[in-house]
């Protein structure tokens, strides 16, 4: 185990190292600069993985990320002071992390949470937008999957690439 684990580590390091190098190394103009836009809601544990994975990939492509997220006036009309308090705390705990992986902490307001994250695309000329898996209920099967296609055509109208991660 220990051995796999400095392996995994050399791994990373070079990697690192790797894409260090490639920083100092002028860039061409015609290729396409990679730019990940992670969404997340205010949920404990899919932003995170969302988060991770995606801080991943920008490694991988030697690019930035960011992380969205988009309250509605739903949210913060939460009846109870203690379940706010808990979904205040998973986004801090995730805007922490996403800070600590290299990440840029974007938080807005809208009621229109499609047009919010294709807003940001274009201000922020990201290239991919990643999101967790979308939670299909039988109440919200219908507008949750119209949502998810409004937010799949207007991504592909604008070449952004859209990367569901489990």
């Amino acid at each position: 185990n220990i051995l796999q684990l400095r392996e995994l580590a050399l791994k990373e390091v070079a990697l690192r190292v790797e894409k260090k190098v490639e920083n100092e190394v002028t860039e061409s103009p015609g290729l396409r600069h990679e730019k990940f836009l992670a969404v997340i809601d205010s949920s404990e544990k899919s932003p995170r993985r969302v988060i991770r994975k995606t801080a991943r990939l920008a490694t991988r492509f030697n690019a930035h990320f960011a992380v969205l997220y988009v309250q509605t006036d739903r949210e913060g009309n939460i009846k109870t002071k203690r379940w706010q308090d808990k979904l205040y705390d998973y986004l801090i705990n995730n805007f922490k992390l996403a800070s600590e992986l290299g990440g840029e902490v974007l938080q807005i307001h809208s009621n229109h949470p499609i047009e919010a994250i294709i807003d940001t695309c274009v201000k922020q000329k990201i290239s991919t937008v990643c999101i967790c898996k979308p939670k299909f209920t039988l109440l919200s099967l219908l507008y949750t999957a119209l949502s998810l296609k409004r937010l799949i055509n207007r991504l592909s109208h604008m070449n952004i690439d859209l990367i569901i991660l489990s």
